[in-house]
């Protein structure tokens, strides 16, 4: 890290690789600033960053993994850029605050409960090139009220959106062959 200034840290510009925890439960953390040098972020990375309001991940990330995310209530926005393919188990469990996400063009995978409890979670349009979706990825997102699947997924697993009480609009594609209870 080049520097810690308050609720600000800047990542030092030839970084490759971000630890497993590496930032977990830095509870005064607001902002990071991330090179486009680094490749890959550990799991549960910014895990109990309870304040950490806003992220962007570099290009050279293709895997959002286990945790990363995880508790983070502050995050209301974060960028994911094209490159990032597969978003793991659990990577924005309980994070309450996130309003909007874009789920990028080229991801394949969401896995199991990675957007639960995500309570203040609007609307997601999944695009064409997720084939994937665990179960319980959107269990508990109580304000969820809009879901657009893309026409790639041929299942949709089991509790996807229980406890989605406020989901007034699912677009199923006509490629989905099943609904798991």
């Amino acid at each position: 890290v080049v520097g810690n200034f308050g609720s600000y840290y800047c990542v030092k510009p030839e970084t490759r690789i971000i630890c497993d925890c590496a930032f977990t439960d830095c509870s005064d953390l607001k902002y990071i600033d991330i090179p486009q040098s680094v490749e890959k972020i550990g799991q549960y990375a910014f895990a109990d960053c309870r304040n950490l309001q806003f992220l962007k991940i570099p290009e050279g990330v293709d895997v959002l993994r286990t945790g990363m995310f995880m508790n983070c209530s502050s995050l209301l926005s974060i960028f994911i850029t094209n490159s990032v393919k597969t978003i793991h188990e659990s990577v924005f469990l309980k994070c309450v605050s996130l309003q909007s996400i874009d789920i990028p063009l080229g991801l394949t995978s969401i896995g199991e409960g990675a957007f639960s409890g995500c309570e203040s979670l609007k609307g997601i349009d999944i695009p064409n090139s997720v084939t994937t979706i665990g179960q319980f990825a959107f269990v508990g997102c109580r304000g969820l009220k809009r879901v657009s699947l893309s026409n790639g997924i041929s299942k949709i697993e089991c509790g996807c959106f229980s406890g989605c009480y406020e989901l007034e609009e699912v677009i199923i594609p006509k490629g989905v062959k099943c609904i798991d209870d």
